[in-house]
């Protein structure tokens, strides 16, 4: 089970280089940044490292592109929250995140404080952004705390990407791909190690 669940995502990872080929990878990283703030279940940043590892001094402009779109999708996200969340709240129970989640983030979203520092930690770790994105409207959490949250978080994950494929370039290619399933296994990892601090802190 473990070897398929490793083959499967080296299958997208693989795929997701393929795709950074593409004319349009910008346009498509613009859009799924933006997806994956407010409705889309999978991370950008394989597609950003893959165009960055294609075009290695252009990993700036691409964490400049991903940190854009995914703040205006954290704003998105929010308005859903506001105006359109009793409508299509099954839809997202079914498909992006579970209800318990969902109850679980509002309790920490109360207050300026609370606010940016749930969403900081959201939007700076595998924690997914969208289900605090959407609950930041829901419980009509402070929007400038929010914004700002948002545009620190997403700005030091995907620009700090963006340093290590600038100045490593084919060297941090070459540790990935080397390195997949211990890497996989370390984001695992990191992702539950959140998860506690988000608990602990929140």
């Amino acid at each position: 089970m473990f070897k398929k669940i490793m083959s499967w995502i080296r299958a997208l990872y693989d795929w997701t280089l393929r795709w950074a080929q593409h004319p349009r990878a910008v346009q498509s990283l613009a859009i799924l940044s933006f997806a994956e703030a407010s409705v889309f279940p999978l991370p950008v940043d394989p597609l950003l490292l893959a165009m960055g590892f294609a075009k290695p001094k252009k990993s700036f402009y691409f964490a400049f592109i991903t940190t854009l779109f995914s703040v205006l999708g954290a704003i998105a996200g929010y308005f859903i929250g506001v105006y359109a969340w009793s409508a299509i709240s099954p839809f997202f129970y079914s498909f992006v995140f579970s209800e318990e989640a969902f109850l679980a983030v509002i309790a920490n979203l109360q207050g300026d404080q609370a606010t940016f520092v749930s969403l900081f930690i959201a939007g700076f770790s595998p924690i997914p952004f969208k289900i605090f994105t959407i609950s930041g409207g829901v419980v009509g959490a402070p929007l400038i705390p929010f914004i700002a949250a948002s545009v620190l978080s997403r700005g030091l994950r995907y620009f700090i990407l963006g340093a290590i494929i600038y100045f490593m370039g084919p060297r941090a290619q070459t540790w990935i791909e080397g390195n997949f399933e211990k890497m996989t296994i370390m984001v695992s990892i990191l992702l539950v190690l959140t998860l506690f601090l988000a608990k602990a802190i929140l």
